[in-house]
């Protein structure tokens, strides 16, 4: 009997010590992001002079999405196709029409708020790429 009793003792009280070890608790997530998404890297690099590619790419800090684009985005000045802007993760790409881009012009493209990180929906505010195209492309 008593070694029924010792078996049990041996399977019951490591379960019991097991039982009581997590603490129980509401995470909290850690403090608030209130910091809108930094550019890191901009290929060309913003305000480039003799613009010449097609496609834009911005790399940002953290993972963004774009809101209410229609509304927010100007380019100016003003193309014939406004230039499809597409999102992936932390990477923001702009793809322009080369053929019309007028040469010796600067263009600006303004996003407005626009542009939010994906989680606090921090907006980057008035966030704009600016390129110079040369006299002949």
């Amino acid at each position: 009997m008593t070694k029924h009793i010792s078996k049990f003792l041996l399977m019951i009280v490591p379960v019991l010590f097991f039982v009581r070890c997590a603490q129980q608790g509401v995470l909290s997530g850690g403090k608030r992001d209130l910091d809108p998404p930094r550019l890191l890297k901009a290929v060309p690099a913003q305000q480039t002079i003799n613009f010449s590619n097609e496609e834009i790419v911005l790399k940002f800090d953290e993972f963004i999405q774009l809101k209410d684009l229609n509304n927010q985005l100007v380019v100016s000045p003003k193309l014939k196709t406004l230039p499809e802007i597409n999102v992936e993760g932390k990477i923001l790409k702009i793809l322009l029409k080369k053929e019309e881009l007028l040469p010796n012009t600067t263009y600006r493209i303004y996003f407005g708020q626009a542009l939010i990180d994906i989680h606090e929906n921090n907006v980057v505010q008035n966030f704009q790429y600016v390129l110079l195209v040369p006299t002949q492309l």
